[in-house]
């Protein structure tokens, strides 16, 4: 079994421990399982965006932190969204002005095909989307370099906006991104956009149109 550590007796099942036990296939993947609760029941946990598990057959090793998010406010929770989405892993860093008039997410353009793609299948989509390349229907999408391992990002790089490789322009103190093609994406963060920095850079929305 596999329990959350807490200062309350949650009342939680041989099954529900059980369940969530299985849940945790690679004990070295951080990002999964997360454990989302109703609102009725939120109370009874801790008020913290992660909580420590235990495995129980595991005595010696090190409790993990898991993603504890309310159901009705996921979207809203700081990690239970970018944890699972290299291409979203800044948007809460760079959130907008409250009120702000744009306020476009801090997003890199994901190639159509790899919506919705979980970690363990990425790399085949990954080759798939480095063939169709950068530029689809006339929309711009970020593609990460070809030696580029999902597995191999830590968690504090990701939390931190690194769940992909960065690097510096050449001719300033920008940077940002760096995708399969060299190019570094900076993002603009008054205007709301990426700077995407060609010989002659271009503007690129979050969903990869190009702006005047």
């Amino acid at each position: 079994m596999a329990t959350p550590l807490t200062e309350t007796d949650l009342g939680l099942g041989t099954s529900w421990r059980q369940a969530l036990r299985g849940e945790i296939w690679n004990y070295d993947d951080w990002r999964v399982p997360q454990i989302i609760v109703p609102e009725s029941r939120r109370r009874d946990w801790p008020n913290t965006p992660e909580v420590r598990v235990r495995c129980e057959d595991l005595p010696d090793a090190e409790p993990q932190l898991k993603v504890l998010a309310p159901l009705e406010t996921y979207d809203a929770h700081c990690y239970a969204r970018s944890d699972l989405d290299p291409w979203g892993c800044l948007q809460w860093l760079h959130r907008p002005e409250p009120n702000a008039w744009k306020n476009h997410p801090c997003i890199l353009p994901k190639p159509p095909n790899l919506e919705g793609v979980p970690s363990d299948y990425m790399a085949a989509e990954l080759a798939r989307a480095r063939a169709l390349g950068w530029v689809q229907n006339d929309r711009y999408y970020y593609i990460p370099p070809l030696d580029y391992d999902i597995e191999a990002v830590t968690k504090d790089q990701w939390r931190k906006g690194r769940a992909f490789p960065w690097e510096r322009c050449a001719d300033s103190q920008r940077h940002g991104p760096v995708d399969i093609n060299g190019i570094v994406w900076v993002w603009d963060r008054d205007e709301r956009h990426w700077d995407v920095q060609l010989p002659e850079y271009i503007r690129v929305s979050h969903d990869g149109r190009k702006l005047p």
